[in-house]
C-alpha cells in the first residue's frame, strides 16, 4: 500500500516557523512504513500534472529526506 504525500504541505509547517510540526510529518512517515506502507511524495505547479519527487521504502529513507531540510 503507498500513502501519498503532497511536498507543499510537508514543507509548509517548515516555512511557517513550525519546525516541530515539520518533525511530527516525518515521525508519521516513519510509523507509516513500520506498518507496511511505502510512502509516495508529489509536487503539482497548477496547470502542469502530478510529477513524484520521491518513492520511500524504509525509516533511514525517510530520514534522508528530510535530512537537507533540518539543516
Amino acid at each position: 500500500m503507498i500513502k501519498t504525500y503532497k511536498k507543499h504541505q510537508i514543507m509548509e509547517p517548515l516555512i511557517s516557523g513550525y519546525p516541530h510540526i515539520f518533525e511530527e510529518l516525518k515521525n508519521q512517515m516513519i510509523t507509516d512504513i513500520e506498518q507496511g506502507y511505502q510512502i509516495k511524495i508529489v509536487t503539482q505547479l497548477e496547470g502542469f500534472p502530478i510529477e513524484d519527487v520521491a518513492m520511500l521504502n524504509t525509516a533511514e529513507e525517510v530520514e534522508n529526506w528530510f535530512e537537507p531540510h533540518l539543516s
